[in-house]
């Protein structure tokens, strides 16, 4: 019958996907809407292209897409900033990323809870059935982790 309150804390910073299901990726943009990659493991990378630091691990991500493709990994990239349309396409072009970025729809804060996107960047490796293997995974392991998932 004692109500505990814990002031200065996320309490959803503390939930965690691993092991379960992949939400849905349409939730984020419409264009995700008819998404499939059954069959497939799925890595999910939300990036803000206004910090250095996410462009820069970005770039790293592009540079393993044969990696990831020979490992036959759906990649889906979200980008979670309000971007200056121009200056987006503009990096985009300028980079020649091998993936598509897809612009968060809303607002990003509301949505992320259920992915327990905890900051950006952040990736999310799922499975074959789409059951979330890693989280907060680091670029730099990302091999390791797709190669646990055989």
């Amino acid at each position: 019958r004692h109500l505990r309150v814990i002031l200065g804390r996320d309490l959803w910073a503390e939930t965690s996907l691993v092991g379960r299901p992949l939400p849905d990726p349409g939730q984020w943009c419409s264009d995700l809407a008819q998404f499939n990659a059954e069959g497939r493991p799925v890595l999910v990378y939300f990036t803000s292209t206004a910090g250095e630091r996410s462009r820069q691990l970005l770039l790293k991500l592009a540079a393993k897409s044969r990696v990831l493709a020979a490992s036959n990994v759906a990649v889906i990239v979200f980008e979670t900033a309000n971007v200056n349309p121009r200056q987006f396409e503009e990096f985009v072009e300028a980079n020649s990323l091998p993936f598509p970025i897809h612009v968060v729809e809303g607002d990003f804060e509301a949505k992320k809870i259920p992915w327990c996107v905890k900051r950006t960047p952040w990736l999310i490796l799922a499975d074959t059935r789409h059951i979330v293997r890693a989280e907060g995974l680091e670029i730099d392991k990302l091999e390791e982790a797709i190669a646990q998932l055989r």
